[in-house]
């Protein structure tokens, strides 16, 4: 399924203005999956909510006062926003993962757990402890079927008319 982006419910009710929570939802869709960062342009966010930069930038702000996001420069180009919630509630289910599995814990999870102590009040944000995207290689099974062998004559006389085929089996090599 896709095309839908799952928001929770303390968000939807709390006392944010229409477009504070447009932004949101446009960065939590921006965050897809595993993905708890973005970095589009506010001039994108503005063209894509249909607003100007200086109405992107008071939501920005807003969201920030929320304690919803968390804003990190990068360079002259884009900030990074990074959703707390989001981080927290990964953070939590790696947790969840590594108890109920194993019983072992990494080193990921002690940072998880360090994080989880800080609070969504931390401003710390550690650009090597997240997955490198640009590096991932996504297996394609969009064309992993087998290739069909058609009798090429039969096709040819079925398209000109000049045979009728009743069944699409028919084209098809033994």
């Amino acid at each position: 399924m896709t095309n839908y982006t799952i928001i929770q419910n303390e968000t939807i009710t709390s006392y944010l203005s229409d477009k504070g929570f447009r932004l949101y939802s446009l960065l939590q869709s921006m965050c897809y999956a595993e993905k708890i960062s973005c970095y589009p342009s506010q001039a994108y966010l503005a063209c894509a909510l249909r607003c100007s930069v200086r109405t992107i930038q008071r939501a920005l702000t807003e969201l920030r006062d929320n304690k919803l996001i968390t804003v990190c420069r990068r360079g002259s180009t884009s900030n990074l926003y990074t959703l707390v919630r989001k981080k927290i509630n990964n953070a939590v289910d790696r947790l969840k993962r590594a108890v109920k599995g194993k019983g072992e814990v990494d080193s990921n999870t002690l940072k998880d757990k360090d994080a989880l102590k800080q609070g969504s009040n931390s401003k710390v944000h550690n650009m090597h402890n997240q997955k490198n995207y640009y590096n991932y290689k996504k297996s394609n099974t969009f064309n992993d079927y087998t290739q069909r062998q058609y009798d090429f004559n039969k096709l040819e006389q079925a398209l000109l008319g000049t045979q009728g085929v009743t069944e699409f089996s028919d084209l098809l090599l033994e």
